[in-house]
């Protein structure tokens, strides 16, 4: 049974794929299968073992790791000779297509795959190579529609698994480059958790992969000990979403140092970094830290599940540059739903507050916001291309200039990106014009697409094409999260498809929405209630009664009411004066949820961004006694004040004048 193993990039980025050489190494272990790589190349695609052609393959195993490479799978595919769409295949190859962009949403490619593996390899491979074996024409029968395998035409499968990381599944001896430099150059790759359990509001494999799964540290060890010799290599790159969430994460690094190996992190969480962990990765030779603030506005970052002070990034670089670290790569994204205007504004300033304070080698990676699947931000929207570019130019243009490295992702792929994530079949339109030679843009266009419309908001609360995949997450628990996030942003939920401004066609034909007048916005005052005729009327009580407050005390004197026979006067907009809402300065309509609340953007959401220093403690002994308020203070004293000339006054009269009255005025206060 000859097998292809199919990566849809480059060489070097296949070295880098633990789950790539996870399978290349399970399939080539079994009996009777046949295993031979395929990458990305110029002209079809020949086997890196022993040269054969990609049609020749009994089953071609593909492994996608973001949403364009399915147009450079369909490439692979057209260049050997084979028909694209499984309906059009009468026999061999069987297709297979894992990995985690087809794990969240396996309609794009449906109509491509003759099975699609959703789930953890630990679960699927065993059964896959169990059925190939046997036979592999009716392999996509056979699987389909279990845990973790879809196919067209079935309803919906769960996501498959793994409870435990068994090490048969991790390989020892993996492949090296040797003329060419992988992305992470020579190292032993090792995976120390899979999934996070954060649940970040925008990270598709934190929610896609939730709980998190530890590997052992006696198996971590292990894999070290054999791994490091078995390479030829002195390094060790670590995968992990989290790596300081690992229960085992201090020892895992202990156990490199002990074997005087260097070590290599991926991007780490602000708050699991201290001056112990600092110091013991630049011992271990990272010279360069790698940090995600996701967002320069303080409430925005939190808002996504990293509630970090820029007190805190200062305070962390700090200790990174005294443990030895000599360079910090941060990232940040653009375009996130309710992003505030001084957003980009913000972010550069954060940047430029760290290059003042240390002498860190700073760079920065820019990347649009995406709305991913199984997400609590999968309904959102993407700003233009044109706004995207516009706020990565206001973060880029003072970041250069003062020396800083930035680099930004294509806005323009960002949107093709997210359309074919939140896509069903119909995106394999597009991704085979792609893949025949068109730009992106252009092959949306002649499938009658187009972008704006697909990364515009989701309509209602409905299930999107990728439903078709259970996570296992509780039924409305993103819907729930997504609603917090607006509420910790200060702001209701915006109705799904609605816009912050104008339409985009509006914006496009440069027409100016008519303002709506202030008096239509408002209801006029109702006339105050007339008292019974029957009833008895007070002296006291002849006036007309006034309405009556709903909360609060009255400033200033009450307004003037009508008569009995006279109707209320209809005030215009400028005469009428503002509504006091609770917690507000100034009148106006905010709503009930806000009342209490200061927009975003305000001098309480900015403290709050900075780090604030810790309380002192208390002082031992007697209790303090409560202070009076001041107010209560400056009165007693002018009283006394009074009462003192009050006393002056009458004993001169009596008995002559004073010596003085300050000695007066000092002896009645002492007293």
């Amino acid at each position: 049974m000859k097998v292809g193993l199919l990566y849809p990039s480059t060489y070097e980025a296949s070295l880098a794929s633990l789950a790539y050489q996870s399978i290349y190494y399970y399939l080539g272990s079994r009996d009777g299968i046949s295993v031979e790589r395929f990458v990305l190349g110029e002209g079809p695609p020949a086997g890196l073992e022993f040269g054969s052609r990609l049609s020749s393959m009994d089953v071609i195993v593909a492994s996608v790791h973001y949403e364009l490479d399915y147009a450079n799978l369909v490439r692979m595919l057209l260049s050997s000779g084979i028909e694209v769409r499984r309906s059009a295949r009468r026999s061999r190859p069987l297709v297979v297509v894992g990995g985690p962009a087809p794990a969240a949403n396996p309609m794009p490619i449906s109509e491509v795959a003759d099975l699609v593996a959703v789930g953890d390899v630990e679960p699927l491979l065993p059964q896959l190579a169990d059925a190939i074996s046997s036979d592999p024409r009716s392999a996509a029968d056979a699987l389909s529609g279990r845990d973790g395998f879809f196919s067209a035409g079935v309803e919906r499968v769960r996501l498959a698994r793994s409870l435990d990381l068994p090490p048969e599944f991790h390989p020892v001896a993996q492949i090296q480059p040797l003329g060419a430099e992988a992305v992470w150059g020579r190292s032993l790759l090792v995976e120390s958790s899979r999934g996070c359990s954060r649940l970040c509001r925008f990270c598709m494999e934190g929610n896609l992969y939730f709980p998190r799964v530890d590997r052992p540290l006696d198996q971590i060890r292990s894999i070290i000990e054999r791994g490091l010799p078995a390479n030829g290599v002195d390094r060790v790159t670590f995968y992990s979403l989290s790596f300081f969430d690992h229960p085992k994460a201090d020892s895992i690094l202990e156990v490199v140092s002990g074997l005087g190996a260097g070590a290599s992190l991926p991007s780490l969480r602000l708050d699991s970094l201290d001056e112990g962990r600092l110091r013991a990765i630049a011992g271990l030779g990272q010279r360069t830290l790698t940090l995600a603030p996701e967002s320069g506005a303080c409430a925005l970052r939190r808002a996504l599940g990293k509630p970090w002070a820029r007190g805190d990034l200062l305070r962390v670089a700090s200790l990174a540059e005294s443990a030895g670290i000599r360079g910090l790569k941060l990232y940040y994204m653009v375009g996130l739903p309710g992003e505030p205007a001084d957003s980009a504004a913000e972010t550069a300033r954060e940047v430029l507050e760290l290059r003042r304070a240390t002498g860190l080698r700073l760079s920065v990676s820019l990347t649009p916001f995406m709305p991913k699947p199984h997400t609590p931000l999968q309904w959102a929207g993407m700003e233009g291309e044109g706004e995207l570019e516009r706020r990565i130019r206001a973060i880029e243009s003072p970041l250069r200039a003062a020396g800083i490295e930035v680099d930004h992702y294509s806005p323009r792929l960002a949107r093709v990106q997210t359309a074919i994530s939140r896509g069903g079949p119909e995106m394999l339109c597009p991704i085979e014009g792609r893949a025949r030679g068109l730009p992106w843009g252009r092959a949306f266009a002649e499938c009658g697409m187009d972008l704006g419309a697909l990364t515009a908001p989701l309509g209602g609360r409905g299930e999107g094409p990728w439903s078709v995949v259970d996570a296992g997450r509780p039924a409305g628990a993103l819907a729930e999260s997504e609603r917090l996030y607006w509420l910790e942003l200060g702001r209701p939920r915006r109705p799904r498809g609605a816009s912050s401004g104008p339409s985009r066609a509006r914006r496009a034909s440069g027409r100016r929405t008519p303002r709506r007048p202030a008096s239509a916005s408002r209801a006029p005052p109702r006339a105050p209630p007339r008292r019974a005729a029957s009833r008895p009327s007070h002296p006291s009580r002849s006036a007309p009664s006034r309405p009556r407050r709903a909360a609060g005390p009255r400033r200033g004197p009450p307004p003037s009411t009508p008569g009995p026979r006279e109707a209320a006067p209809r005030l215009s907009s400028r005469a009428r004066p503002p509504r006091k809402r609770p917690g507000t300065a100034r009148g106006g309509g905010r709503p009930s949820w806000a009342r209490g609340r200061r927009p975003q953007g305000s001098r309480r959401a900015t403290r709050a961004c900075r780090a604030r220093p810790p309380r002192p403690p208390p002082r031992a002994g007697r209790p303090r006694r409560p202070r009076a308020p001041r107010s209560y203070l400056a009165l007693a004293l002018a009283l006394e004040i009074s009462a003192s000339l009050l006393s002056f006054s009458i004993v001169s009269a009596s008995s002559g004048p004073l010596s003085s009255l300050t000695d007066f005025m000092r002896g009645n206060l002492k007293a």
